[in-house]
């Protein structure tokens, strides 16, 4: 397992190799593993909170200085300056972070690790409740 933060706790789905875990903005329990099919490494898969709504996760992601590369119904496709993607399936909440393959093999388990632990303090992503953090974004 990767080490992320001090923020770390569990919620996978049984037989996925958790990667690394964290704690949300309002304390929700989130986990990044490998993707499944996905040999490369390149391929890494979280899951959000119920109940967000399309406008908040465009804004946020927007905010962090993502560009949408790709709008259906139910998908929302979010590039970053760095060449990462994170694609966003609107029905179930699940995220992808899609690294590209320039990132040696060895160091995309780190670097999918940093992105998710910053996706996880997107206000957007895990809306607070008036608990959690400072408050403050964090920058991708």
């Amino acid at each position: 397992m990767v080490e992320v933060t001090d923020r770390l706790v569990a919620a996978v789905a049984p037989g996925a190799d958790v990667v690394a875990e964290a704690q949300g903005v309002a304390g929700a329990q989130v986990s990044l593993c490998e993707e499944h099919g996905c040999c490369d490494l390149t391929l890494w898969r979280a899951d959000t909170r119920d109940g967000l709504t399309v406008a908040a996760v465009e804004a946020g992601f927007a905010a962090q200085g993502y560009k949408q590369a790709l709008r259906h119904p139910n998908l929302a496709l979010f590039s970053h300056p760095d060449g990462h993607q994170v694609a966003w399936v609107v029905a179930t909440g699940r995220l992808q972070i899609r690294l590209p393959l320039q990132i040696a093999r060895g160091a995309r388990p780190e670097r999918a690790s940093v992105i998710f632990d910053r996706l996880c303090r997107m206000e957007a992503l895990f809306p607070s409740q008036g608990a959690g953090d400072d408050g403050r974004a964090a920058t991708v």
